[in-house]
């Protein structure tokens, strides 16, 4: 009965989402802030970064095909339900399910590439907590590539849950893994160090090469790579919102710590938050936006059970 009513609400929150659509439509290369638009569309094989951009096509390619063919816009909505899907056949809490929905209404506030990079986030969170099946966490991987930081970030967490991922895995098929991830990481982690160092110079990937990394002055870009920061930029800006959002949802994680049951995953998740909160941007917003989605919806329905318990108490 509950996971027919778990169908039900998802199955409303996506008439909702076309419809709002309808009347608002929104597409996966609205802007190109980030210059990801201009990274798809003159994407050519032979540099560091070609295979992390190859992949990154792979992934949206469908928005690109709808996009350059002139299909009508409602097409991108309903691609993206596709890519949102798998989040609710997920082995989780019925409750978080019911919230989940919350990542349908993200496309409104936040690009589409962002969405998907929560939907990575969100599985790799969950995975911390529940044992999330290895096509789903494959999936998410994936969907990380679309973002250097988050790819770190989901290999934080595969890190983390190695155990759970990697049972009875043949110890010569875990090097195959590593050597396939080693081989991802290659190209984004020499171009940023580069980039970090001198922006104008290294802003594409023609000039990156592995002699010119060993050459670099760690401290220097440790500081840049600080200065670009999601915290540093939002209290430089005075973006308080974002500031005091991020503030908060460390406060929330440093508390679990103390009081959760699963005390040693609140620990190592607010490590890991911390350090995204510094160096990294796309990667922290993502943790906070899953992490409220998450706690909240478990906060709440304590809340509701509260208040029924004492309604019912109330009338006995």
């Amino acid at each position: 009965m509950r996971i027919k009513l778990i169908s039900i609400w998802v199955l409303f929150n996506l008439i909702v989402f076309i419809i709002i659509n309808t009347y608002q439509p929104t597409r996966f290369f609205s802007s190109d802030v980030d210059g990801f638009y201009s990274q798809m569309y003159n994407y050519h094989f032979g540099d560091v970064l070609s295979g992390i951009h190859g992949i990154r096509k792979i992934i949206v390619y469908p928005f690109i095909f709808f996009e350059d063919r002139g299909f009508p816009l409602i097409f991108q909505p309903l691609l993206m339900i596709v890519y949102i899907l798998p989040i609710f056949y997920i082995n989780i809490n019925p409750r978080l399910k019911i919230a989940s929905v919350a990542v349908f209404y993200l496309v409104f506030f936040v690009s589409y590439r962002t969405v998907l990079v929560n939907i990575s986030t969100y599985i790799f969170f969950c995975l911390t907590f529940y044992n999330i099946s290895r096509k789903m966490t494959l999936y998410a991987l994936v969907l990380s590539v679309l973002s250097s930081g988050t790819l770190l970030l989901s290999l934080f967490f595969i890190f983390i849950n190695r155990k759970k991922l990697f049972k009875n895995i043949a110890f010569i098929n875990k090097l195959i893994i590593l050597a396939l991830v080693c081989l991802l990481m290659y190209g984004p982690v020499l171009h940023k160090l580069l980039f970090f160092t001198d922006s104008s110079e290294f802003s594409g990937a023609g000039n990156v090469s592995f002699d010119k990394a060993l050459s670099i002055d760690l401290g220097i870009v440790l500081t840049n790579i600080f200065q670009r920061g999601v915290l540093y930029i939002s209290y430089i800006n005075g973006d308080s919102i974002r500031f005091y959002l991020l503030i908060m949802n460390l406060f929330i994680l440093v508390s679990l710590c103390v009081t959760s049951k699963y005390q040693a995953n609140f620990i190592i998740l607010t490590l890991i938050y911390s350090f995204m909160m510094l160096f990294e941007g796309l990667g922290a917003h993502s943790f906070t936006l899953i992490s409220i989605v998450y706690f909240s919806s478990f906060w709440f329905f304590s809340l509701l059970h509260v208040k029924t318990n004492s309604t019912k108490q109330s009338y006995s």
